[in-house]
């Protein structure tokens, strides 16, 4: 029974290392894709400025 018991410990650990590591790359690729689309704005307003300028 004891170690039925530790078992169920590992794995509930290891359930919860699965849960932090997706939760760090969807943290992750949340930053990515913020920054990815604040950049096309910023290319996209320069752009737009260029052309107001001319």
């Amino acid at each position: 029974m004891a170690d039925h018991e530790n078992l169920c410990k590992t794995q509930v650990h290891a359930d919860m290392q699965n849960y932090e590591c997706l939760m760090h790359l969807t943290i992750v690729s949340l930053i990515v894709l913020i920054n990815y689309h604040w950049l096309l704005l910023q290319q996209e307003s320069e752009h737009r400025s260029v052309l107001l300028h001319r």
